[in-house]
């Protein structure tokens, strides 16, 4: 398609870049070995990662419960 880009260079990564507000889809199992940098927000099971809540918050050694949409 016009404006996709595949960008493979010599010893700096490869840059997958698709038309402007187009997605990447990666169908099937993904695994990423190493660490993962997200620029932006993540949803993880329809929760997202920057703005999430957490309930069951209370001062002292307590946890949280897990995160709400």
């Amino acid at each position: 398609m016009a404006g996709n880009q595949v960008l493979m260079t010599n010893g700096s990564g490869i840059a997958v870049t698709p038309q402007s507000g187009q997605p990447i889809t990666l169908n099937g199992k993904t695994v990423i070995n190493g660490p993962l940098e997200v620029s932006d927000d993540a949803t993880i099971g329809g929760i997202g990662f920057l703005e999430h809540l957490h309930g069951g918050v209370q001062s002292g050694g307590s946890t949280t419960e897990k995160p709400q949409s």
